[in-house]
């Protein structure tokens, strides 16, 4: 379960983005796909892989 909304470190070359829990499953999701398009579309330097899941890229 997620405990709050943000970006951090995850491992030793990752970063997760976190959704708060304070909104709704569904907005949840569409936030998270939201998200993931931009990124893909914007290649940022560095990124090799998107993984997106229910409240977190």
């Amino acid at each position: 379960m997620v405990s709050s909304a943000g970006v951090r470190v995850f491992g030793d070359t990752g970063l997760l983005a976190e959704v708060p829990e304070s909104i709704s499953p569904a907005e949840a999701l569409r936030v998270v796909i939201s998200l993931r398009e931009r990124l893909s579309s914007s290649q940022p330097a560095g990124v090799v892989d998107l993984v997106p899941a229910a409240r977190t890229v």
